[in-house]
């Protein structure tokens, strides 16, 4: 049952409606800031995190309907929270991964020891930085909701429609931002032409979720919530199938993407380490150098600190042959249906605003029908 007051229909003005949506999702954003706030645990800050993330797209989906009601300052301020627990995250992703390699695989000695000494520097970067971050981020937060949430139940500000005017209504809006995001897709993919297509990558993961979310939040929202006097009609369960059926192809390409992404930004981590090790290395030698000869003796600790990046050098490899597995998947089962998914964007636009522009035909998925082949990452 949608909230009280919030119910969204695909006939309400865009201007009404989108209000609506963003303050439902604010609502999501307390409860889950209330629940990080009691729950000092790895995924209470990502649905915190996730909830942060699906408002604020909300909030930039429906931007030149809302502009007079959230300022962008608004907007940076959710960015910069988003911001102060990425790192934390990243540190949670990157244990869990390791761990998993030292659980599930069999690798030598000396990658072993690789992944055990980044994972004593990735506990030290979380020991020097002090406290869990969600107790700060949930204040931060407190007078940001408060502002948003004033901002946007301030309906009267809207400016009245002209005598002759018809509202947008939010299925038609909605429509029009499925197509243009949609050719923002495409383009974004377009830069994609090798595994080292790192910004371009991570650019086409963040437009999946836009997307992904603009499904959820908004289709959703009318076609399976009923409210006190109307239940989903056939139509709306038509357009939830059709919805849901987008919403797990597009989380499909999300979670390729975002495990890219993931290996991109630990192989920079295994570097920072390595780097660490080396340089620990060559002053360790130049100080047992100028020792040499002198009253002090120093015993020589290089053996350990090269072999230390020797170890790190071992894990960079795996880790960035596993990211080359993870493209080749990524290019198979996305890349490669590409027409697929931006026919099935445009299939679900033209059945939300069937007047506005000719139906798009159907993509035929040349390789949907086939069962994919497991790829499995390089062990030696």
């Amino acid at each position: 049952m949608a909230e009280r007051g919030l119910e969204i229909e695909a006939g309400l003005a865009v201007e009404l409606a989108s209000r609506r949506l963003a303050l439902r999702q604010l609502a999501r954003v307390e409860q889950a800031a209330d629940h990080a706030t009691d729950h000092d645990e790895p995924e209470a800050l990502h649905a915190l995190r996730v909830s942060i993330r699906r408002l604020r797209a909300v909030l930039r989906i429906y931007r030149s309907h809302l502009d007079r009601s959230v300022p962008r300052k608004l907007e940076k301020k959710l960015r910069a929270v988003m911001s102060d627990t990425g790192g934390d995250r990243d540190r949670q992703v990157q244990v869990h991964y390791l761990h998993s390699l030292l659980e599930n695989r069999k690798h030598p000695a000396q990658r072993k020891r690789g992944i055990r000494l980044l994972l004593d520097d990735i506990e030290s970067d979380r020991v020097e930085g002090g406290a869990s971050p969600q107790g700060g981020v949930v204040e931060a937060l407190e007078p940001i909701i408060k502002k948003l949430r004033k901002r946007l139940r301030a309906l009267d500000n809207t400016p009245p429609l002209l005598a002759d005017a018809q509202p947008t209504t939010m299925a038609r809006a909605t429509a029009r931002l499925l197509r243009k995001q949609a050719d923002r897709l495409s383009s974004k993919l377009d830069g994609i032409d090798s595994v080292d297509s790192v910004k371009a990558c991570h650019a086409a993961r963040i437009q999946v979720k836009l997307l992904r979310y603009l499904v959820e939040s908004s289709v959703l929202s009318w076609t399976t919530e009923p409210t006190d006097d109307r239940t989903p009609t056939s139509h709306n369960k038509s357009l939830a199938r059709a919805a849901s059926a987008l919403i797990g192809r597009l989380k499909q390409w999300q979670d390729m993407l975002g495990e890219l992404n993931d290996r991109c930004v630990l192989e920079e981590r295994i570097r920072t380490s390595a780097q660490q090790a080396a340089e620990h290395w060559v002053n360790g030698q130049l100080d047992r150098a100028m020792a040499i000869g002198g009253a002090q003796t120093l015993k020589d600790q290089s053996p350990a600190r090269l072999d230390a990046c020797k170890a790190l050098a071992s894990l960079m490899a795996f880790v960035h042959r596993d990211r080359l597995a993870c493209y080749n998947r990524f290019v198979t089962r996305g890349l490669h249906r590409r027409e697929a998914l931006l026919g099935q964007i445009h299939r679900l636009a033209d059945r939300l605003d069937p007047l506005s522009t000719t139906p798009t035909p159907e993509r035929k998925d040349p390789v949907e029908s086939q069962p994919d082949q497991p790829a499995n990452s390089p062990t030696a």
